[in-house]
């Protein structure tokens, strides 16, 4: 299973489902935190430093190549690099773009061994990106009911299995936000987590990395992540909301499932959920609470 900087996964082929999650700080921070998985940025990808590293660290590697920027023959010594797990063909694109359909299927005929990843914040564009790329990310800006809208406009819009990772809002908060925004993204189905290492305009000097209580709090929630992975790695997956709680039930029916469920406000909250093979939950959440 993999996280990148963070992303859980059932290998490099996402053929079951999976979770990562993504950084670029120090690379034996992010292994010693739990990270399993990280992406390079297009400067540092270009000098080969990350991948050489994370290749001596066994941390496979989501490689930056923007269409854009980057010809396809000047990736080709990461091709043969066996940490490579995926190509990220484009960041954010804002516009409807035949050079980007173009791109993604000259990256499926230069590299037939390898996924293609794209990551998107317009709502609007979720379903034609996500028809494209072999991995379909959404970066999300904003609060956690931003979080909880765009969630929903993914779940309506992406084809049915397609792999889909959730990227949280990448600014500091306190640490209960970390656990409500990988909870949420796990309750909406997201088969991956990254988390980037953004700086806060409003405290420039630091980074999520940068305090030692949310080190500590990223440490424990993937030490979770690692022994559930069989049940986040389940394709067995049912799914609720209630009020500000949402939720989703993972495992055989036939063996024992764990719920894995959040309350989204900040106010506390109380729900009798049913679920769909009539099992019955009874939840009472803090604020945030996970």
């Amino acid at each position: 299973p993999y996280f990148f900087n963070g992303i859980f996964g059932a290998s490099v082929s996402f053929g079951g489902t999976s979770l990562i999650i993504i950084v670029s700080v120090v690379l034996e921070t992010i292994k010693d935190i739990g990270f399993n998985f990280v992406q390079t940025f297009k400067y540092k990808m270009i000098l080969g430093k990350v991948i050489a590293k994370a290749e001596k660290l066994d941390l496979p590697v989501l490689v930056e190549g923007d269409y854009k920027d980057i010809p396809l023959h000047a990736l080709d010594m990461f091709k043969k690099s066996h940490t490579t797990a995926m190509w990220y063909v484009a960041d954010e694109p804002s516009e409807y773009s035949k050079r980007l359909v173009e791109a993604s299927a000259a990256y499926r005929g230069w590299d037939k061994d390898h996924l293609t990843f794209v990551t998107s914040n317009r709502p609007d564009i979720f379903g034609w990106l996500s028809d494209f790329a072999d991995v379909f990310s959404c970066d999300c800006y904003g609060d956690m009911g931003k979080c909880v809208d765009w969630l929903r406009r993914v779940d309506r819009q992406m084809p049915a299995g397609k792999p889909f990772i959730f990227v949280p809002p990448a600014v500091p908060w306190e640490k209960e936000y970390l656990r409500a925004q990988a909870f949420l993204g796990i309750a909406h189905g997201a088969n991956g987590l990254i988390w980037y290492t953004w700086r806060d305009p409003g405290h420039p000097k630091e980074t999520l990395y940068d305090r030692e209580e949310q080190k500590a709090e990223f440490k424990t929630l993937l030490a979770e992540f690692h022994s559930n992975m069989d049940y986040l790695t389940s394709t067995e997956r049912i799914r609720f909301e209630k009020g500000s709680i949402h939720g989703i039930v993972l495992g055989e029916p036939e063996k024992t499932r764990r719920a894995f469920v959040v309350n989204v406000l900040k106010e506390s909250a109380t729900a009798a959920v049913e679920l769909a093979d009539g099992t019955s939950l009874n939840l009472e959440l803090g604020p945030l609470e996970a």
